[in-house]
Formats: structure tokens, C-alpha cells, sequence
């Protein structure tokens, strides 16, 4: 059995992390309702995390708007998500099958995300 599992990450200290994290982007395109309930940041995104009992602050998901969601990261296994919070974000920018994410990490694992329909064409008016 997985002992990390449900439990939430730590970043050292939420300390700034190196510039060119901060600049670190990835994307997720939406396949049927798989991405519904959290989202998967690729391990090769993460620089090294520690899991603690402690939950995790709560982070923030800027969308195409400026509005801001509240999210929580959580580690199960060797992955990371983002869940709390992330059905309301998905909920309200209208999110559907095939649209194109992508995170821009703005700070301590906060995210600018850009929207794009299944044309290609970005979502702006939410």
C-alpha cells in the first residue's frame, strides 16, 4: 500500500523558486470527462516536492477572465493534481471535450491558464 497516498504536498517553504520555474508552462488537452474531477501536472514539470501531513495552502488558477479559482494540490502515489476547487474551475469557463489548457506557472505554484476551443481559437469571454 502507498503511503503518500491522499496526502497533500509541501513546497520548501513556499520559498521563490528559481526564475526559469517560474516561467515553466504545460498543457492538458481535455479527453471526454477524464479531466473532470482533477488534473495531472506532468512529473517533468515539478521540481522536488515533500510530502507532509500538513495540508497544502491553497493556490490559485487565473483564468482567461482574470478571475482567480482556489484550488488545492494533492500527491497520490507520484502524482501530483489539482483538485479542490478544480470542478468549479472547469464548471464555470464552460470547459468541454478537446479544449486546450495550458498553465503558465506565475509563482509558488500558481497558474495563468489559457483556454482554447477545439478549433484552436482561444476563450476569452468568461
Amino acid at each position: 500500500m502507498d503511503t503518500d497516498q491522499g496526502k497533500n504536498i509541501v513546497l520548501p517553504g513556499d520559498k521563490p523558486l528559481a526564475a526559469d520555474f517560474h516561467r515553466q508552462s504545460f498543457f492538458k488537452v481535455l479527453l471526454r470527462d477524464a479531466n473532470f474531477e482533477q488534473v495531472r501536472i506532468p512529473s517533468g514539470f515539478l521540481p522536488q516536492v515533500q510530502v507532509a501531513e500538513e495540508p497544502f495552502g491553497v493556490r490559485t488558477l487565473t483564468g482567461p477572465s482574470g478571475h482567480k479559482w482556489n484550488v488545492k494540490l494533492s500527491i497520490e502515489g507520484n502524482n501530483i493534481y489539482i483538485k479542490d476547487g478544480w470542478q468549479r474551475f472547469y464548471r464555470e469557463n464552460s470547459l468541454e471535450e478537446y479544449d486546450f489548457l495550458v498553465f503558465r506557472q506565475c509563482g509558488n505554484f500558481n497558474f495563468d491558464v489559457q483556454i482554447f476551443d477545439k478549433r484552436g481559437v482561444e476563450k476569452t469571454n468568461r
